[in-house]
């Protein structure tokens, strides 16, 4: 398992997910006329998004509440905030981690420097015969998958 996308934020990415309030889904597996909302809400805020410290957020969209504070400054028919979110606030985390962990073949997760040491090693004359393909940096998980 790749630890950067469990703290996308040492990876310096910005990972941004919806779910869909009454399924629980991702906002892609539910039906078309919901999705395309979400897509097109999703590209109104798309500046907010690039501005996000990296990080893992959830998108929620709301539809709008006459109650709403500042309601005159909010533009179309929802609410898009951008909540930042910690892969760490899963129940069981550790444990997730220390089982996945041992189920690896080299007993241990990676990180984003295992896959940094890798880009140096293909820029040598050592990696010359190396071609078009997936080079996996994950210490043989794709071998046991």
């Amino acid at each position: 398992m790749f630890t950067a996308a469990l703290n996308p934020d040492l990876a310096g990415q910005t990972i941004v997910y919806c779910l869909h309030q009454s399924i629980g889904h991702l906002g892609i597996f539910v039906s078309g006329k919901v999705a395309s909302r979400e897509h097109r809400e999703f590209a109104r805020a798309m500046d907010l998004i690039d501005i996000a410290p990296p990080g893992l957020y959830e998108a929620v969209i709301e539809g709008l509440d006459e109650n709403l504070a500042n309601l005159d400054l909010v533009s179309g028919g929802y609410l898009f905030q951008v909540q930042r979110r910690a892969a760490s606030g899963l129940k069981d985390f550790e444990e997730l981690l220390n089982e996945t962990a041992q189920k690896a073949p080299m007993g241990e997760l990676i990180d984003i420097m295992d896959v940094g040491y890798t880009c140096p090693y293909l820029a040598t004359d050592f990696a010359r015969r190396v071609t078009r393909g997936t080079l996996y940096v994950d210490g043989g998980a794709n071998i046991v998958a």
